[in-house]
Formats: C-alpha cells, structure tokens, sequence
C-alpha cells in the first residue's frame, strides 16, 4: 500500500485506527508532514519515532 504518490501532505492524520504498523512508503511524504496518530499500538515504527517526524521514520526504515 501506498501513502502517496507525490508526498504533497501537509498532514496525516491516523489518530485512533488501531494500526499497528505504518507502511515503508510513509517515507515518501515531505519531511515537514505532520503526522498524527496517537491512539494506536504502533510497532512498526515505534510512536515515539513517529512523534519525532518524518525524517525520524526514514532513518528508523533505512537502519531495518
């Protein structure tokens, strides 16, 4: 699954689906995204990386 195929968000906001992983092409977003998403029991990657942004996520992706 795809998040975006031109990383043109301003925001994501998956707030309280219980999702326990976000997909490897979140990386594509722009680093200045904000991404929502408290509420879920994220694993992959953890909701502390996730807080931190996007440019957190694609160093936790490049490093598994």
């Amino acid at each position: 699954r795809q998040v975006a195929s031109n990383g043109a968000f301003d925001c994501l906001c998956v707030t309280d689906n219980n999702l326990q992983k976000l997909p490897r092409s979140i990386v594509a977003l722009q680093a200045s995204c904000e991404i929502y998403a408290h509420g879920n029991p994220l694993q992959t990657p953890p909701l502390n990386i996730v807080l931190k942004g996007i440019p957190a996520i694609r160093d936790y992706f490049s490093r598994i």
